[in-house]
């Protein structure tokens, strides 16, 4: 509540850090698997805080794949 009330009110920013965390997660070339990451994981955030509008994708250890980009710019 405390963050979806501070999104709201444009004092924080939600991004999307990965699906899993795991190390080279969006390194991978399955463009089917990254945008099912990408589309689950924007799903949960915004159950998570509905105020919030998520326009920003960081990938775990900076690594990410031209397959990845285009899933998160698909999304």
């Amino acid at each position: 509540a405390f963050l979806n009330r501070k999104a709201q009110q444009g004092l924080v920013e939600i991004c999307l850090h990965g699906y899993t965390h795991a190390y080279h997660e969006f390194a991978s070339r399955d463009a089917d698997l990254l945008a099912t990451k990408v589309r689950a994981g924007l799903a949960m955030l915004r159950d998570a805080f509905p105020a919030a509008e998520i326009h920003t994708f960081i990938a775990p250890y900076d690594v990410i794949s031209p397959e990845a980009i285009r899933a998160v710019l698909d999304a």
